[in-house]
């Protein structure tokens, strides 16, 4: 998989280093909300839902255009509050912390060997290289922008 060396060594290095106590430099996401929305996303892509209809949406089209220029990911500052957070599903940060690296895996196995696109009714249709970029710039975002980890510290 496209990002490997990252997905296996740089993201479980910054996970030792996250902790309940980090807060985040933009947004409102506890550092439990980062990592579940993490695993959600993970998860949630890494399915195949079918062929790509003959059509894309303009929206799907535009992620994928997003995809094409790199997945840079921008702060967009919005009306929610922290009531707009959804409700955790595990029962602990660590539980969640726990829980990311299994996403990961479930996301290389679907995309290991795969030659063909990936079709997602949110992100339209991504080769697995570009499916795997989104990821890498995902995480990055998250955990270095968001929450400043490095591997450097």
């Amino acid at each position: 998989m496209k990002h490997s060396e990252y997905f296996q060594k740089t993201i479980p290095s910054l996970l030792d280093k996250l902790t309940l106590e980090h807060k985040p430099k933009f947004g409102l996401m506890t550092p439990q909300h980062m990592l579940e929305h993490l695993i959600w996303v993970t998860k949630a892509t890494a399915k195949d839902k079918g062929p790509a209809p003959e059509e894309l949406t303009k929206s799907q089209q535009g992620f994928m255009s997003f995809i094409d220029k790199g997945a840079i990911f921008k702060y967009r500052p919005s009306d929610k509050t922290e009531e707009d957070l959804p409700p955790l599903k595990y029962a602990s940060f660590e539980e969640a912390k726990q829980n990311v690296p299994t996403a990961i895996e479930r996301l290389s196995s679907f995309l290991e060997d795969r030659s063909s696109n990936v079709f997602n009714p949110m992100m339209g249709d991504l080769t697995p290289d570009g499916l795997a970029t989104f990821h890498f710039m995902h995480y990055k975002w998250h955990l270095e922008e968001q929450y400043g980890l490095s591997i450097e510290d």
